[in-house]
């Protein structure tokens, strides 16, 4: 029940008994007794009756705030004017420096999501200096420390650019679009190398490479023919030799018909170093330099056994490394210039391109063998599908480490190889071939994947177990497996073009139905173009949330203070702190720290009295780019009324009460000169208590008097009145009070036995 009440107050002198020994009390915010110089008493300050000091928005200062009308509110437009959209909570800016300017560019990201609840549908990758959205890819896992993100920059500036992702938004729909961030719509060539060997099967220049496309009106050419293809179409090339590029504006994937071929290299595919753990007879390297003039040197066993120079006018160069018979080659740029590479054992049954390493971990998926191979001596460790592992298999310089026994026609264990160091890892040799396929680090998988040709079995490795695939969006199955899954489709017949989907990053090779090769599938992210340098560095996670502050002249305040009025909103997400301060520098509420802030009725704390001056401070916070708080008052209450009366005198005071249940303030007490003295509250007398429930407290103590049924209790614990500790007298109704329900007090001294106030109060239900 929403009770009003009104509380009279009379407030009267009591004569003393007896003349304290050395005592003299002030009693705050009501009245002092004309007598009190010959009769030491209590002063009191009686609220309601002093000066308010008015908070003009107008005036002051202002950070971040607008006086609107005559209300105080936050200055949207400004104080989010770098940022892209309220309903977004969370961002994180990278600062991206390119060597190179490109039309377009996919950048990767891992943004720290694990302060935001997010699957990473809500992801939104901005331009922070043209405040353009960007295609962007979820990769996921979300929340993640390292949440990868993609998106494309339009374009990529020479130089040093910034771009935020958006994150923290639970109603955003998905816009994640792994085969739109690969796609140029500027008419960008991205190069592939073909790389081939000339001399297979003695058929010279007679190679057919037949390519599928990931989007839409794909631009394809190999230089003499030029294509437009859907997401699906494929196209054979013919007559292909070892230096034909192939360019798309989108992304693609391609495999030659014949054994022993492969895929051709993306120029995103270029490093300095590439390991190759397989070995067929006399090993025989093509390589390509596209944008410096190197030395690339064939290493076996630490030791250097053949070099060649290659430049961009060199077209593709081969690069034979005779006489190490089993003993696996790695290939490494004396210059550090980035290089792609092709390896071809010279049974020309085996082909295996060169895969960077970035650091990440390597997935694939076994047949009969999984081969590992270093640059130097290193340690790396592996877990397989079947929840076997390795936490510790040494891989000497170019050695060939074989872990055997998994299974042919792409059936055995997938693998999730990890090293602190260079190291790659590949799969070799099935039942009905001599095949190898890489295995590629996570950086370079992806969500989809279609096949250039027909193909009799596919088989995956998926990083998160469970990942489900969905073929020709037929019914979706699950990856099986502990610490890395694994999916296989088992024999049958699948067109060119099949598309493979999949719900999280995955590894893909499949075996060719005319040739029985296992070939690599890149997926769309291999479409990357070629950069001399992108770095990429993360700034701090920011969160939504912007406050700004008002604060106003300084204001004459000499005297005592009473009570703050404050009126204001807080909508949903936004804050307002309400402050004074005495000194200019330290603001503080209600309790005198800054730990509160003062809402409507709160007591301005002693600390502030007898103040010269004082500033009220506003500040005003935002979770939501769209919300505002508005403040339309905010007042102190100061010099306040000491009023002088004969001892005989009744000085009726009428104070409006809060509904049951809070407190009313009645009057602040000092006692006016040193030297401690005990005092209490003491019941009088009163009538109609019996629905009141009645407690009269202050500020050193409480439930000093209380009523409950009419029966009161007294007499109250005493304390010490000190002029360091003036107190607030207040009184607490906790039910509806009956009719002119009335009680009297008196503040006594206890070592005197001498009334020095009393109140008459009366409840007026």
């Amino acid at each position: 029940m929403n009770l009003k009440v009104v509380v009279v107050v009379v407030m009267a002198w009591m004569l003393a008994l007896a003349q304290p020994a050395s005592a003299s009390v002030t009693v705050a915010n009501e009245m002092r007794a004309s007598t009190a110089v010959t009769k030491p008493g209590l002063e009191l300050y009686r609220y309601g009756t002093g000066i308010p000091k008015v908070a003009d928005f107008s005036g002051g200062t202002h950070d971040a705030t607008v006086a609107s009308g005559s209300s105080l509110e936050l200055d949207l437009a400004g104080a989010f004017a770098d940022w892209w959209d309220g309903d977004w909570q969370q961002r994180q800016c990278f600062d991206v420096t390119s060597a190179d300017a490109e039309s377009e560019y996919p950048l990767r990201f891992e943004v720290d999501t694990t302060s935001a609840v997010t699957t990473g549908a809500d992801i939104r990758v901005v331009d922070d200096a043209t405040g353009v959205l960007l295609r962007s890819y979820s990769e996921g896992s979300f929340p993640a420390v390292d949440s990868v993100v993609w998106a494309q920059a339009e374009p990529l500036l020479a130089g040093t650019s910034t771009y935020c992702v958006y994150f923290d938004n639970p109603l955003a729909t998905t816009v994640s679009d792994e085969i739109g961030v690969f796609t140029y719509t500027t008419g960008q060539d991205v190069a592939h190398y073909t790389m081939s060997d000339r001399y297979y099967g003695g058929n010279g220049v007679n190679s057919r490479l037949t390519v599928v496309s990931y989007s839409n009106a794909n631009t394809v050419s190999d230089g003499a023919t030029t294509v437009v293809l859907n997401a699906g179409g494929t196209h054979t090339f013919s007559g292909l030799t070892e230096d034909s590029v192939i360019t798309s504006t989108g992304p693609i994937d391609a495999n030659y018909d014949r054994d022993g071929r492969e895929t051709p290299i993306p120029e995103g595919y270029a490093d300095s170093q590439f390991s190759f753990p397989t070995s067929r007879y006399v090993e025989r390297f093509w390589v390509r330099s596209p944008h410096a003039v190197t030395t690339v040197e064939a290493v076996s066993d630490g030791v250097v056994i053949a070099s060649v120079v290659v430049g961009p006018a060199s077209g593709s160069v081969v690069l034979n490394a005779p006489g190490v018979g089993a003993d696996p080659v790695s290939l490494r740029s004396t210059t550090g210039d980035e290089f792609v590479a092709l390896h071809i054992g010279t049974n020309r049954q085996d082909s295996m391109i060169g895969v960077p390493w970035f650091g990440d971990m390597l997935y694939g998926v076994a047949s009969n063998n999984l081969n590992l191979g270093a640059l130097a001596p290193t340690t790396v460790s592996w877990v397989a599908s079947n929840g076997s592992s390795n936490a510790a298999d040494p891989v000497a310089i170019d050695s060939l480490n074989v872990v055997g026994g998994n299974g042919a026609f792409g059936n055995g264990r997938a693998y999730a190889v990890s090293g602190p160091d260079y190291f790659h890892a590949a799969q070799q040799a099935d039942n009905d071939g001599t095949e190898v396929t890489s295995f590629l680090p996570r950086r370079l998988l992806g969500e989809t994947f279609r096949t250039p040709i027909s193909s009799r079995y596919f088989t995956i490795a998926c990083p998160t177990a469970g990942t489900m695939i969905q073929i020709n969006g037929g019914v979706a199955a699950p990856c099986t497996g502990v610490g890395v899954g694994h999916y296989y489709s088992g024999f049958g017949f699948q067109a060119a073009g099949t598309l493979i989907e999949a719900d999280h990053p995955i590894f893909v090779y499949y075996e060719a139905s005319g040739n029985r090769n296992e070939m690599n599938l890149l997926g769309p992210r291999s479409n990357l173009p070629h950069t001399t340098s992108v770095v990429n560095v993360a700034q701090p996670v920011e969160e939504l949330s912007v406050c700004g502050s008002w604060t106003s002249p300084l204001l004459p305040v000499d005297g005592v203070f009473g009570q703050a009025s404050a009126q204001f909103s807080t909508p949903t997400d936004t804050t307002v702190s309400l402050q004074i301060s005495t000194d200019g520098s330290a603001f503080y509420g209600p309790d005198g720290t800054a730990a509160t802030s003062f809402s409507d009725g709160d007591l301005v704390p002693y600390l502030a009295d007898y103040a010269s001056t004082a500033q009220l401070r506003i500040e005003l916070c935002t979770d939501d780019g769209s919300a505002t708080p508005a403040v339309d008052q905010f007042e102190i209450e100061c010099n306040l009324v000491e009023p002088l009366v004969p001892v005989d005198n009744v000085v009726p005071v009428t104070v409006s009460s809060p509904d049951a249940g809070t407190s009313e303030p009645l009057f602040r007490v000092y006692q006016q000169s040193p030297g401690a003295w005990l005092g209490s509250v003491r019941y009088v007398g009163g009538t109609n208590l019996a629905d009141s429930a009645i407690t009269v407290w202050t500020d050193h103590f409480t439930s000093q008097i209380s009523s409950s049924g009419g029966v009161v209790t007294d007499p109250s614990p005493t304390f010490s009145h000190l002029t360091a500790e003036p107190y607030t007298l207040s009184i607490k109704h906790k039910t509806a009070p009956g009719g002119s329900s009335t009680f009297d007090i008196a503040v006594v001294d206890i070592d005197g036995v001498r009334d020095e106030v009393g109140v008459s109060v009366t409840l007026v239900g």
